[in-house]
């Protein structure tokens, strides 16, 4: 089953729904790393995918509101 997203739209979307928002310092951040998700985007997409745009680590900030999150840039 193929998806009209990228597949590096795919796993930010699936990075930001598991990621923990905190609302004192206005930020999200990820809660698991972006291996968990290569199963999921090689079932979705197929193996010629590659994830090395998209490196992830534990407690790392996706978006916070100064603007120097991981998907910000």
């Amino acid at each position: 089953m193929a998806h009209r997203r990228s597949p590096l739209g795919f796993v930010r979307r699936l990075v930001l729904v598991d990621a923990f928002y905190d609302g004192e310092q206005a930020e999200i951040a990820c809660r698991t790393n972006s291996l968990m998700y290569v199963a999921q985007l090689k079932s979705e997409f197929g193996d010629d995918v590659n994830i090395s745009d998209l490196n992830i680590e534990r407690g790392e900030v996706l978006v916070d509101s100064r603007g120097r999150g991981t998907f910000q840039q």
